[in-house]
């Protein structure tokens, strides 16, 4: 689900790649293109390549800062060794996701409250 900063976004690269193909044809509004469906299609196309790149790109960094915030927390309970392991395993406490799954899915917070937990040595 997009969120509403991410909708508006869109919103305005849309808006702004349908003007410069407007300008790049000559083309005051898209009402006087006889053929309006097709830059429509046109710039629709070039939006949805724009954003999805820049919508991988931010998802990719933010899955990394979210890895590297884990890794340093959990750097003080296991070697380095045992954290990819650690990463990769279930945990009931994450709803039987492994803490690499709970990062992409966006719960990151779930992780490092485990992470309190077993600092605390609460049974977890």
């Amino acid at each position: 689900m997009m969120t509403d900063e991410q909708k508006a976004r869109i919103q305005e690269i849309a808006r702004s790649l349908y003007h410069q193909e407007c300008a790049s044809l000559g083309i005051p509004t898209w009402e006087r293109e006889p053929n309006w469906k097709g830059l429509a299609a046109r710039v629709a196309l070039r939006a949805a390549e724009e954003i999805s790149a820049q919508m991988v790109e931010a998802e990719r960094e933010r899955i990394t800062a979210e890895l590297q915030e884990v890794c340093d927390h959990i750097r003080r309970l296991y070697e380095k060794d045992d954290i990819p392991r650690w990463l990769l395993t279930r945990h009931p406490t994450l709803d039987n996701e492994s803490p690499l799954q709970t990062i992409v899915a966006g719960r990151t917070s779930d992780i490092l409250d485990l992470i309190d937990q077993l600092e605390s040595g609460a049974y977890v």
